[in-house]
């Protein structure tokens, strides 16, 4: 990771894995109001944090997408940039609990 630009305005990084290739992967305000990011409150306080963690997002993903097990980062669920699955559950039922259940359905 080596950092070019990192101001309130505009961050730019140089992403690279071991395996070789790197990335240079940019920020700036204009792509976080186009991505509907840059007017929320914690974007106008903290917004060279914020296009640092974007662009470290993106940079890790494009570099070494294997490093993030295909998680998203808790900003990028927070801002809405993650899509974000409904939970699944499943229930186990035993052969006591089969027992049961079928003892409570009325007989055809």
């Amino acid at each position: 990771m080596d950092w070019k630009e990192y101001t309130d305005t505009r961050v730019t990084g140089i992403f690279s894995h071991a395996s070789g290739g790197s990335v240079t992967v940019s920020w700036d305000i204009g792509q976080a109001q186009k991505a509907g990011l840059a007017g929320k409150d914690v974007w106008k306080h903290y917004p060279r944090s914020m296009l640092r963690s974007r662009c470290i997002s993106e940079g890790v993903r494009t570099v070494y997408p294997g490093a993030t097990s295909g998680m998203y980062s808790p900003e990028e669920i927070q801002d809405g940039g993650a899509l974000v699955a409904e939970p699944v559950t499943t229930a186990r039922l035993t052969g006591a609990a089969l027992l049961e259940q079928a003892s409570d359905t009325p007989a055809a």
